[in-house]
């Protein structure tokens, strides 16, 4: 007789299998004695499983960078290259566990067939430096985790340091732009003013909040959390391009002016 398992077995476990009365040969006759049962461990699995594609808020976040307070994680995690290996994930934050979850209730989470683990964090991380973890295991006890290390969580609209310019001077009549960067502490609608030293209005534009300058990057178009860029081509609301000289660039939300900088037109 060949024992072949419906869905493959987990290596390291112990297995009883029993026949009852019901299986038969092939001239009729019945099992005798039955039942009957016999038992074996698996081949023992030393190996832990595998953590790839670990994101939060699909993006790979480098130390100093500002997440969410109620960050997406992501991740892709089989074990022997099948999700059905892994028995338990946990997320946590400084470690303090966030989520946890198994193979019989992923709870929040969603754990597909093919290993992608997704989960949002909630209730909302209080304003802080992170160390955010995703941890596996698999049947045998195996574990693994990867983490990211010195992560902020903002709960105030700011900026963190100053904004810049680059570069400065800069030549708008031989087609020359300067970028306007800064490091927002949360997603925000932020406008940008650039007025004269006689405080004339010349040119402003509003950055609405969250959006990339294209998926994935990871900056900023002017609204975004974390590090946001702008190329201002030096040509006023009027369609005039400005002329040599220092110009006053304001970066604010609302009435509140978060930051200010100089820009110099050398044409």
């Amino acid at each position: 007789m060949i024992f072949t398992p419906a869905n493959p077995l987990h290596r390291g476990v112990a297995y009883t299998v029993t026949l009852s009365d019901l299986a038969v040969d092939l001239a009729g006759n019945k099992l005798s004695p039955a039942p009957f049962s016999w038992s074996f461990t698996s081949v023992p699995d030393s190996t832990p499983p595998n953590i790839t594609n670990y994101l939060i808020d699909k993006n790979k976040p480098f130390p100093g960078d500002v997440i969410y307070s109620t960050p997406l994680i992501t991740a892709n995690i089989k074990d022997e290259g099948s999700a059905a290996g892994i028995k338990a994930i946990k997320v946590l934050a400084n470690g303090v566990e966030q989520y946890s979850g198994t193979y019989q209730d992923w709870k929040g989470a969603t754990f597909d067939n093919d290993g992608w683990f997704s989960y949002k964090i909630m209730p909302s991380l209080a304003q802080g430096t992170y160390k955010i973890t995703i941890w596996a295991s698999d049947f045998a006890g195996n574990a693994t985790e990867e983490a990211y290390d010195d992560l902020k969580v903002y709960s105030e609209i700011g900026l963190i340091g100053k904004a810049y310019n680059y570069p400065n001077p800069f030549s708008p009549l031989k087609g020359q732009t300067t970028n306007f960067s800064y490091y927002l502490k949360t997603d925000c609608t932020v406008t940008i003013y650039v007025y004269s030293l006689t405080a004339k209005l010349l040119w402003k534009k509003t950055f609405l909040p969250g959006e990339e300058t294209s998926p994935g990057s990871g900056v900023g178009t002017g609204g975004r959390r974390n590090y946001n860029e702008f190329a201002f081509d030096g040509i006023s609301t009027f369609g005039e391009v400005l002329g040599n000289g220092i110009y006053v660039v304001k970066i604010t939300v609302g009435s509140d002016v978060l930051g200010t900088f100089n820009i110099t037109v050398l044409d």
